[in-house]
């Protein structure tokens, strides 16, 4: 998996406390597919074990699709307490304009872009988390976190605004053909 050059800081309020979710059980029939996705994203450096106490831990959120199990942080607590980036996100009705004369239409899927931003080291303890084995923190940039797709289409934006014919919604990159 690839990794975008500028570390991500995920900053809190000042005057916010941590706080520590109480842990969640996890239905028996998940816990192998659990351990092997766990350490699937150790050994890719998306997580990391935990070995030292933390002031914040957020449960666990399992998403089953019919091939894949998405593990995700359920950080109801930790999204309250970040400061956002303050970066907006077209809407659908901001970008149709550029639609006008469009003759052929492609979109490209950022599958797991949010793991290529690595998170600055001062800042992954926040991103702990409670699973049945151990607790894991993000290395990477976890689904779930209130700020991440601002920050994600503020780099996709940085990277393709020269480009004509391109627009950012999201983790999607529409492309756009119009006839010359």
């Amino acid at each position: 998996m690839g990794c975008i050059k500028r570390d991500y800081q995920l900053e809190t309020k000042s005057n916010v406390q941590p706080i520590k979710q109480a842990q969640r059980r996890i239905p028996i029939f998940l816990k192998p597919e659990l351990k092997q996705k766990l350490d699937e994203l150790c050994k890719n450096k998306i997580t990391a074990i935990v070995t030292h106490r933390t002031d914040w831990i957020s449960n666990l959120v399992l998403v089953k699709t019919p091939n894949k199990l998405r593990i995700c942080l359920d950080p109801q607590n930790l999204n309250s307490a970040l400061k956002r980036s303050e970066y907006s996100i077209p809407t659908i009705a901001e970008i149709m304009p550029s639609l006008n004369n469009a003759k052929v239409f492609s979109v490209v899927d950022t599958k797991d872009y949010f793991w290529n931003v690595k998170l600055s080291n001062n800042y992954i303890h926040l991103t702990t988390l409670w699973t049945p084995f151990s607790r894991y923190k993000f290395l990477r940039l976890p689904f779930g976190i209130c700020t991440a797709s601002e920050e994600c289409q503020r780099r996709l934006h940085e990277v393709f605004e020269v480009l004509d014919g391109i627009e950012i919604i999201a983790d999607d990159i529409l492309i756009i053909g119009k006839e010359t």
